[in-house]
């Protein structure tokens, strides 16, 4: 019973209500009890001219009739405020419980991979006017909108990764069958167009690498002021000669008088590298790449 009721939240709260007012009822019973006789007496006393004809047995008999009076009352409170109690602690306990279910509910749908689940919130109302729950639900949609966008994030990469990874195996593939059916000669031209496809792989895997290192907070920025011209006149040179195999032309144009741009030399270079390696294979021979 004990192990049921730590389970369920309503629960708790019921018995919370319902304590405080048991011990209000105590505390009124116990009041009525030790203070009202001494307080019957002294009226009694107040009252004694007024009843000195009277029967000396009176004053008990008041005492115990209103005794009587006063616990039969009492017990009909106690039922009422019992009952008003029950019906208090239920609607409060459900007001409350019932948000946190659907917390609940929709986390473990998120958890299921749901990531589209939300939980209802008042409209119209601002974050000043919402109670702890009603914040509660705001921070949780804000957390199940970042999963849903990381997960999309995830799916983006994982077909963007697959597609760039295809595109080298099919090449590599097709000069291993060349070279093993005869059609390709096994020469240094050959063995380059391999090793140049192998080294596409490479830097897509240190890409999802450095990625990784992103997301956990372990890479370390080395920031400094570079020339925006330095960085171009770099990612130029590293690629030329492929453009040149390929037929592309690729020009740059800096304007003088850049300022410098804060952030780290190696990582804006591989940006440069990365757009200027997309730009590459997407445009065909004769084709032209501007960077300005």
């Amino acid at each position: 019973m004990i192990a049921y009721l730590r389970r369920h939240l309503g629960w708790k709260l019921f018995l919370s209500y319902f304590a405080v007012t048991l011990v209000g009822i105590v505390v009124l019973a116990s009041a009525i009890e030790y203070l009202m006789p001494s307080a019957f007496e002294r009226h009694m006393a107040a009252m004694a001219t007024s009843m000195a004809c009277a029967s000396p047995h009176l004053a008990d008999d008041l005492l115990t009739n209103f005794r009587r009076a006063m616990n039969e009352s009492l017990v009909l409170s106690v039922l009422a405020a019992s009952l008003a109690a029950l019906i208090v602690s239920v609607i409060i306990s459900r007001q409350i419980v019932t948000p946190v279910r659907r917390m609940m509910s929709a986390s473990q749908r998120i958890a299921e991979g749901h990531y589209r689940e939300r939980v209802a919130v008042p409209e119209g109302t601002g974050w000043e006017d919402l109670d702890e729950l009603g914040r509660l639900a705001i921070s949780f949609n804000q957390m199940a909108a970042r999963l849903e966008q990381i997960e999309a994030t995830r799916r983006e990469l994982m077909g963007n990764v697959a597609h760039e990874l295809r595109t080298p195996l099919a090449a590599i593939r097709a000069y291993a069958e060349g070279l093993l059916d005869g059609v390709l000669v096994a020469d240094s031209a050959t063995f380059q167009h391999i090793y140049r496809e192998t080294e596409r792989m490479q830097r897509l895997v240190h890409d999802l690498q450095e990625l990784s290192r992103v997301e956990s907070g372990a890479l370390d920025l080395n920031l400094q002021p570079i020339p925006i011209a330095h960085l171009v006149d770099t990612a130029v040179m590293r690629l030329r000669l492929q453009f040149e195999e390929k037929g592309v032309r690729l020009t740059a144009e800096v304007p003088e008088g850049l300022p410098p741009v804060h952030g780290d030399e190696e990582r804006l270079g591989q940006v440069l590298l990365n757009l200027l390696g997309n730009a590459l294979q997407y445009t065909p021979a004769g084709g032209e790449v501007r960077l300005t």
